[in-house]
C-alpha cells in the first residue's frame, strides 16, 4: 500500500487529532472533495472535464455517441469508488449508505416542512443588491 502524500496526511493529522468531533458536513465535504478530485484526474486522461460529467451522463442515457462514451467513462467513477472504500468492511460501507441517505431524507424533508426554497442565482443578487443600498 502507497503511503499518502504529504498534504492528505496533513489532513488526516487535522480531521483525526486536531478536530475529531468536528461536525459531520465538514468531513462530507472534504470527503467529497477528494471523490471529485479523483474522478477529475481520471476523466482528464480522457479529455472530459468535470462540468461535463453530468451533462454526459445524461447524454448517454439517450444518444449512439453518448452511450459509447457510457462504457470508457462510467468504470472510472466505479474505479474512484472502489479506491475510496478499499479497506473498509462491508457492513461499514452500508452503514455509511444507510446513515448518508438517512441524512439527505431528513434534511430533504426539514425543507419540506419548513417550506423553505433556494432562490436562484439572480434573486440571490437581488438580495444582496439591497443589503448594499441599505448599508450605505
Amino acid at each position: 500500500m502507497t503511503r499518502p502524500s504529504p498534504n492528505t496526511q496533513t489532513i488526516l493529522r487535522h480531521w483525526r487529532e486536531a478536530v475529531p468531533d468536528d461536525r459531520l458536513a465538514h468531513l462530507v465535504k472534504d470527503s467529497t472533495r477528494a471523490l471529485v478530485r479523483a474522478l477529475q484526474m481520471r476523466l482528464a486522461e480522457h479529455g472530459v472535464s468535470f462540468g461535463h460529467w453530468t451533462f454526459l451522463r445524461i447524454l448517454w442515457e439517450g444518444t449512439p455517441k453518448g452511450r459509447r462514451l457510457r462504457s470508457k467513462l462510467v468504470p472510472l467513477a466505479e474505479d474512484v469508488n472502489r479506491i475510496a472504500v478499499r479497506d473498509a468492511r462491508p457492513g461499514d460501507i452500508a452503514t455509511t449508505r444507510k446513515v448518508l441517505l438517512g441524512i439527505i431524507e431528513n434534511l430533504a424533508r426539514d425543507e419540506q416542512t419548513a417550506d423553505m426554497r433556494m432562490p436562484s442565482t439572480r434573486e440571490l443578487g437581488r438580495l444582496k443588491a439591497g443589503g448594499r443600498k441599505q448599508g450605505r
